[in-house]
């Protein structure tokens, strides 16, 4: 996924509650799990996959920023 500079000085500015919403969808959906019926629960895993995918971006952006402050470019 590309990403503009805008979003991302945007995800890096509000990482943590982005973060924080993620985690908590996803512990949302977790506890629907059981209450899916059984031919949708795949549906739903994949959302909870791609939330965690969401998670990873932002550590992954958020690390490439310390990476440019360290070396001061």
């Amino acid at each position: 996924m590309k990403l503009s500079k805008n979003e991302l000085y945007f995800i890096r500015k509000h990482r943590q509650t982005l973060n924080t919403i993620l985690n908590k969808r996803i512990e949302d959906l977790k506890d629907e799990i059981l209450d899916v019926l059984p031919e949708r629960r795949e549906i739903l895993i994949a959302f909870i996959k791609e939330y965690r995918t969401g998670i990873g971006l932002l550590k992954e952006i958020d690390h490439d920023k310390q990476e440019e402050d360290v070396t001061g470019i």
